[in-house]
């Protein structure tokens, strides 16, 4: 599915409750849904060691793919001259 990036937000640091690490980006994006007319939003949540949160662009275009249960299967930025910039 085809959306639009319209924000994000990056949290990393230590979990006090498990001590473990956590690199976590959240992207706030516009599409299509089922049943709702006009835009929908949503949150796709991605792993930071694998998308580095500089060269997400707001104002971009991505192809977010989820398997049968609903779990995230692909995210790939969409290259082209109007996802060269943004807003931050």
């Amino acid at each position: 599915m085809k959306v639009k990036l319209i924000g994000k937000a990056h949290r990393e640091g230590i979990s006090t409750r498990t001590g473990k690490p956590y690199n976590i980006i959240t992207l706030h994006c516009m599409g299509t849904a089922r049943n709702v007319e006009g835009q929908a939003v949503m949150h796709v949540t991605l792993n930071g060691a694998e998308h580095p949160y500089d060269q997400l662009r707001v104002g971009s275009e991505c192809v977010v793919e989820y398997d049968s249960t609903g779990a995230l299967v692909d995210f790939q930025p969409i290259a082209g001259p109007a996802n060269n910039g943004g807003a931050r």
